[in-house]
Parts: structure tokens; C-alpha cells; sequence
């Protein structure tokens, strides 16, 4: 079923060290949801119920907030392999902090944050890279922030 994708979402940081075959095996184990969405169309809206960490496999999204005066702050630009919401997923709050919206018509995975964090049934050697890289990736950010 994620075949068609496996080949753009090998660029993805979350996904590096696991093999196109067995990233189809992860993909069986973490059952994630792809959505399409238009131009200009919202993806996630913040302060809304969080609905997993994404991955663009298609297109573009724009990650906005907006600041004190009201007015739009752009966070990030996320092209094809790149994420979204990886620093809330796993926060405990269960609400986007920003706004995701299409800046072109796109094509967004959806990875459930408990799957990720969660042994498989398979008990497999590609669930725990993806485990050790999604903690590789939360922590390069938080030392960019601290």
C-alpha cells in the first residue's frame, strides 16, 4: 500500500538506516494516515487535537504562528521528506502548537507519535532506528534551541 511513497520518504531524516523494504514493514506496523490537500488548504490547525507527526511526500506546507501583534510568523517551509510537528508529539500537551497549511497542492503522511515510540509486534531492528532516530532528531533541535 506505501509503496508508491517508499522512494520519497527514503530522503526523510526519520527514516535513515532503514531499507525501502523494510520501511514498508514499519509502515505495516505504525498504520499511518495520508491525506492530499489543496492549495492554501489548512493540514492542521494550531491548538486543534495533534494528529501525529508529518511527513510531506508531495508538495508543500508553510508552518506559521502567529506572534503577540497578530500578525503571521513563518516557522518553516517543508518540501517532499521533510516533517512537521516532531517537537510536540511526543510533549504531552495532544494539541498542534502551529498552523500547517498547503502552500502548493501536497500529499502529507500522518505517523501516530505512540506507534513511533512503541516496540512492534515484529519486534524488528527498523522500528528501533526509527526509535533512535526520532530522539536523534528531537534532540538536534532542542540543543538548537537551548
Amino acid at each position: 500500500m506505501f509503496k508508491k511513497w517508499i522512494n520519497g520518504l527514503s530522503t526523510c531524516e526519520l527514516f535513515k538506516g532503514i531499507t525501502p523494504e523494510e520501511l514498508n514493514i514499519v509502515f505495516g506496523c505504525l498504520k499511518p494516515k495520508v491525506s492530499s490537500y489543496e492549495k492554501n488548504e489548512l493540514v492542521a490547525v494550531a491548538g486543534e487535537k495533534f494528529t501525529g507527526l508529518g511527513i510531506v511526500i508531495s508538495g508543500e506546507v508553510v508552518v506559521t504562528r502567529e506572534n503577540a501583534a497578530g500578525s503571521r510568523v513563518i516557522l518553516a517551509v517543508n518540501g517532499p521528506g521533510e516533517m512537521f510537528g516532531e517537537m510536540s508529539a511526543f510533549s504531552g500537551e495532544g494539541v498542534w502548537p502551529a498552523s500547517v497549511a498547503a502552500r502548493t497542492a501536497c500529499t502529507v503522511m500522518f505517523l501516530p507519535a505512540g506507534k513511533i515510540i512503541c516496540n512492534c509486534e515484529r519486534l524488528c531492528a527498523s522500528h528501533r532506528q526509527l526509535i533512535t532516530n526520532m530522539l536523534e532528531i528531537v534532540s538536534g533541535k532542542a540543543l538548537v534551541l537551548h
